[in-house]
C-alpha cells in the first residue's frame, strides 16, 4: 500500500548482493533482470535489504528509506530503579506478568489485526494476512522438548483475546528484537514484555537487546535506558519499477516503517 493506493511490491531476495559471491558485473544484470521481470508481473515497487550500505543499489536506482536501530544492555553498573521486583530477584516473567504466554498459531487472527493497527498510518505499509503469519510459525520450526521454541514469540493476552505480542531471535551475544505490536489502548503491555525479554535475556547471559525497533515506552519515561542511531548496514532501499518514475520519498521512518519480517521470516 503506498499512498492509499494498493500496489504491487517485489522483495528482491538478498541473494544479488553485488559483488559479494558472484562478479560485480555479473550480479548487477542479475538484479537488473530480476526487476524486469517484476515489472513485467505489473509491480510497481521493488524493496531490499542492503546489508553493508546502498551505494551499489543506488547505482540501480534504489533509494534508501529512513532506517533506525535500537539497543540497550541487558547488565547495568547499578539496580535501574524502574526494575519490577520480580525481575530484579531473577524470577521468570512468564507466571508473574499476567496473561503472558507462548503464542501460538489459533493467535494469527488477533496478531494479523494487531500488526494492522501499527501500520495503518504509514504511507507505505506492507500488509500482512493471516497466510503470511502462517508462514512465520512454521519457519519457526518445532518447539523443543519444553514446548517452548528457542527465540521467544510471546503475547500478553487479556480477555480472550490477544493484546499485544512479541518475536525475538537469540543470536549471541545479542537478542535480537524482531517484532512487536499493540492494540491502541493497550500499549503500557509493551512495557511488560520488555521486562519479560529483558529477564530472558539476563537468564541466558545475552549482554545485548537491539532492533530496528523497540517500543517508545522505553525512550519517552525513559523505562529503560536506550540508544537509538541512524542505521548504517541493512537499509531499506525502494525502487520504483516504472522507467517514467523515481522511488518514493520519505522523511520520516514512521511514514515507511518496514519490519524486518516483512524480509525475512523468523528463523
Amino acid at each position: 500500500m503506498f499512498d492509499g493506493r494498493p500496489v504491487r511490491i517485489a522483495h528482491v531476495e538478498a541473494a544479488l548482493p553485488l559483488g559479494n559471491t558472484v562478479d560485480p558485473e555479473r550480479a548487477g544484470e542479475l538484479l537488473d533482470e530480476a526487476l524486469q521481470q517484476a515489472h513485467g508481473r505489473g509491480h510497481a515497487l521493488a524493496i531490499l535489504i542492503s546489508p553493508a550500505g546502498g551505494p551499489g543499489f543506488a547505482r540501480h536506482g534504489f533509494r534508501a528509506l529512513p532506517c533506525s536501530e535500537t539497543a540497550c544492555r541487558t547488565f547495568l553498573p547499578a539496580p535501574w530503579p524502574k526494575e519490577p521486583a520480580w525481575l530484579r530477584a531473577g524470577e521468570s516473567a512468564l507466571g508473574r506478568v499476567a496473561g503472558l504466554r507462548p503464542g501460538r498459531p489459533e493467535d494469527i487472527p488477533d496478531l494479523t489485526g494487531i500488526h494492522a493497527e501499527e501500520i495503518a498510518g504509514q504511507r507505505l505499509r506492507i500488509d500482512r494476512d493471516c497466510g503470511a503469519w502462517e508462514q512465520i510459525f512454521l519457519a519457526r520450526g518445532i518447539p523443543g522438548r519444553t514446548g517452548v521454541a528457542r527465540d521467544p514469540f510471546w503475547v500478553i493476552e487479556k480477555g480472550g483475546r490477544v493484546e499485544a505480542y512479541v518475536l525475538l531471535q537469540a543470536l549471541p551475544p545479542t537478542l535480537h528484537w524482531r517484532e512487536h505490536g499493540a492494540r491502541r489502548g493497550a500499549e503500557s503491555l509493551l512495557a511488560d514484555l520488555f521486562w519479560g525479554v529483558l529477564g530472558w535475556a539476563r537468564q541466558d547471559r545475552l549482554p545485548r537487546i537491539e532492533g530496528w525497533r523497540m517500543p517508545e515506552a522505553l525512550t519517552l519515561e525513559p523505562l529503560y535506558p536506550t540508544s537509538t542511531r541512524r542505521r548504517k548496514e541493512n537499509l531499506a532501499m525502494i525502487k520504483a519499477l516504472d522507467p517514467d518514475s523515481q522511488a518514493p520519498e520519505f522523511e520520516r521512518e514512521d511514514d515507511c516503517r518496514l519490519w524486518e519480517l516483512d524480509f525475512v521470516p523468523a528463523d
